[in-house]
């Protein structure tokens, strides 16, 4: 652990390293809330947001890794193999997305566990052909032990993060699953650059500028933001979505089509609802008031039914309205038939109340 947090302070430009640690943490918020969308959808919606997560924790964790790679002060010439370093990227994203379709879509309790811990094979995978590509002018000898502890942090912490995202999939920021995914990506890199001694050898005289590796990780900030950034967007245009679906449903579930009002459905559940609250506080009084049109029947008869449906507008419209303005919140209107209902409960036992709002009606 010293010799980790040695490396991340003596052999690494630390301005660099907070900021692949901003791009880490960015990311794992977008990745924890768009693998959540994963969980909850089926069939080909499914398959679309495993790619869009496998997508944003690729960039995430490669952008991370790639930045900090670049703030590593190696004091030898430093340079990329463009291929291993793309492959390092592309690979194990491709990798990821069956892992994360069939993982998310299973029931079986572990299966969260064992997708974490999947992924975080993966995103060793990507660190390591990632080091492949690190070409310096030296001979780089690798300490197995720090190699094994590096990996066994990806995927634990990732395991961990998983379950976590299974556990509070309606949570809107799961801090303690973008702390333990952080923890997997950061845990990975530092301790695997702590497994690396490189000797210099100088076989060449050129060598990156501080400021070109500088240059090179705000660029590849950018590039792993913009994704991370589109992956929020849709899952925020999604959840909108979905919450704007949802209430209309609701709206017309418990809505009387014709008059705007509560429905049966609603009447009921607010009934029961009032009736348990009477019942937890003996204090309070709840009354229910039946309203019947004399001779209804006779204006559809004589002037057509759509006379007779502007009629229990007109009538709902103003009995809600004076509701509203006499009692406030304490009582409601509903249609659970043809007839109309309305309740009221009051903080104290008042029996005039209720007169008067007949009286009213």
């Amino acid at each position: 652990m010293i010799e980790v947090i040695s490396c991340i302070a003596l052999d690494h430009d630390l301005r660099l390293v907070a900021l692949a640690g901003t791009v880490c943490i960015l990311g794992a918020v977008a990745v924890i809330h768009l693998l959540s969308r994963c969980h909850v959808t089926k069939g080909p919606a499914r398959i679309g947001w495993s790619l869009l997560t496998s997508i944003a924790l690729g960039c995430a964790v490669w952008s991370t890794h790639f930045i900090a790679m670049l703030a590593y002060q190696a004091s030898v010439p430093v340079a990329f193999d463009l291929t291993l370093t793309m492959w390092s990227l592309i690979g194990p994203m491709v990798a990821m997305v069956p892992i994360i379709y069939f993982g998310t879509g299973s029931q079986q309790k572990w299966a969260p566990i064992a997708t974490g811990g999947l992924i975080g094979v993966s995103i060793s995978t990507l660190h390591y052909v990632g080091m492949t590509a690190y070409r310096v002018d030296g001979i780089v000898e690798w300490r197995t032990g720090y190699i094994i502890a590096s990996v066994l942090l990806a995927v634990i912490f990732g395991a961990l993060a998983f379950r976590s995202t299974a556990r509070h999939l309606n949570s809107k920021l799961n801090l303690i699953g973008i702390a333990l995914f952080s923890g997997a990506v950061i845990g990975l890199h530092f301790t695997g650059m702590t497994a690396i001694r490189i000797i210099p050898l100088r076989l060449s005289e050129t060598s990156m500028s501080p400021e070109t590796f500088q240059a090179m990780a705000m660029a590849t900030a950018l590039g792993g933001l913009l994704v991370i950034v589109t992956g929020l967007v849709s899952y925020l245009i999604d959840t909108r979505t979905r919450t704007e679906n949802y209430n209309q449903l609701l709206k017309m579930a418990t809505t009387d089509e014709l008059t705007g009002i509560p429905n049966r459905t609603a009447y009921l559940e607010r009934l029961q609802h009032k009736l348990e609250l009477c019942e937890r506080h003996p204090t309070l009084q709840f009354a229910v008031i039946g309203l019947d049109m004399d001779r209804f029947k006779d204006i559809n008869d004589a002037h057509g039914h759509s006379a007779g449906d502007l009629v229990l507008k007109t009538i709902a419209e103003r009995i809600a309205s004076d509701l509203a303005v006499m009692s406030s919140r304490r009582s409601s209107l509903s249609r659970p038939a043809a007839n109309l209902r309305t309740s009221w409960h009051g903080l104290k036992p008042r029996p005039q109340q209720q007169s008067i709002i007949a009286a009213m009606i």
